[in-house]
Parts: structure tokens; C-alpha cells; sequence
């Protein structure tokens, strides 16, 4: 099993993972924001770190919490969550997920983690 997010360049200049999820009984988006130690490259060509913020990564769940990043073109970037899989999350932030913006009249909820509409047609559909 992995978790899933985003590279990011924190202030202090080193890299982290961000995760992004949301509750599935009431509208609200956690993330969560994780250092990653040793981030380096590998793969067929050495490149800049930089190129691998805002791209997708995953933290896979072995033994040292690896952190992997795929560039493209055989290019991977790989590091570590400091404690492992026991690593505190650097920033933990809570924020309302607003609903969205429907014509007047059509029902919404918040249902499985989403929002969603009722169609007359349809039914609930993802809004």
C-alpha cells in the first residue's frame, strides 16, 4: 500500500511530500506535509532536484517510508521519511471544503468524501 502526493520545496529549502485527503463524513480536507531526507536521483541521467517539485509521488510502506518520484525518461527521485513510517508530519492543516456552485433548486451533499448533486434525470451524481 502507498500514500500518494506531491513533492514540494519547504521554506528551510528542503523537500517534502504533500498529501492531500478528505473525510468521508463531513466536508473537510486534511493535509498533511512530511520531510523527506536523502532525496537524490537515480536512474539513466543525473538531474536537478528542483524538477521534481509539484510532480506526483508516493510513499511506499516498507521498512524506511521510501519516497519515490517519477520524472519520465528512466529518471527517478527517491528519499526517506526520517523516522520511517513513525515520522511526524511537519504541518497538519484542516480547511471546510465549500460546496460547489449549482443552479438554484438542485439538492447537494457531501457523500463518500465528494460533493454531489441530484439530477432529476440522473440521480446523485459528482458534482
Amino acid at each position: 500500500m502507498s500514500l500518494n502526493g506531491k513533492i514540494i520545496k519547504l521554506d528551510s529549502g528542503k523537500f517534502a511530500i504533500e498529501c492531500l485527503s478528505t473525510r468521508y463524513d463531513k466536508p473537510e480536507a486534511t493535509r498533511h506535509v512530511w520531510e523527506v531526507e536523502n532525496f537524490r536521483a537515480t536512474g539513466f541521467v543525473w538531474g536537478n532536484p528542483d524538477d521534481a517539485i509539484g510532480r506526483d509521488a508516493a510513499i511506499e510502506s516498507d521498512v524506511r517510508a521510501t519516497v519515490s518520484c517519477y520524472l519520465g525518461n528512466g529518471q527517478w527521485f527517491n528519499g526517506y521519511l526520517k523516522d520511517g513510517g513513525a515520522t511526524k508530519a511537519v504541518t497538519v492543516e484542516t480547511t471546510a471544503v465549500p460546496p460547489p456552485k449549482v443552479r438554484a433548486g438542485v439538492e447537494t451533499r457531501w457523500h463518500g468524501g465528494r460533493w454531489q448533486k441530484y439530477l432529476k434525470r440522473d440521480g446523485w451524481v459528482n458534482a
